[in-house]
């Protein structure tokens, strides 16, 4: 393990980490992704629950881990809109239940 120390200031600006000497590309490069990554969080709305809507809910409900931990986007179901309703909620919908 190349790290010796880690230090993280009180106000989480400031990361401070010393590092044996050796190989430390790769972990520099890890830990600037992990630091500097803005966390992204996309929101969906379906527009129309017919056929191909409904089965769009089913698969985004069950890929929808999935497919945020291969993106690193967190995605969630906004809003839902068909003929007769509009759900809308931007903490995100149960896409099982929509």
């Amino acid at each position: 393990q190349p790290v010796e120390f880690t230090w993280q200031s009180d106000d989480g600006i400031s990361l401070v980490a010393v590092l044996r000497t050796g190989p430390t590309e790769s972990l520099i490069q890890g830990l600037h992704q992990s630091v500097f990554r803005a966390e992204k969080r996309i929101g969906l709305v379906l527009f129309g629950k017919g056929n191909i809507g409904s089965r769009w809910l089913e698969l985004f409900a069950r890929e929808q881990s999935t497919l945020s931990a291969r993106t690193g986007f967190e995605f969630v179901l906004a809003g839902v809109v068909d003929s007769r309703r509009s759900l809308l909620s931007y903490d995100g919908l149960d896409a099982s239940r929509a």
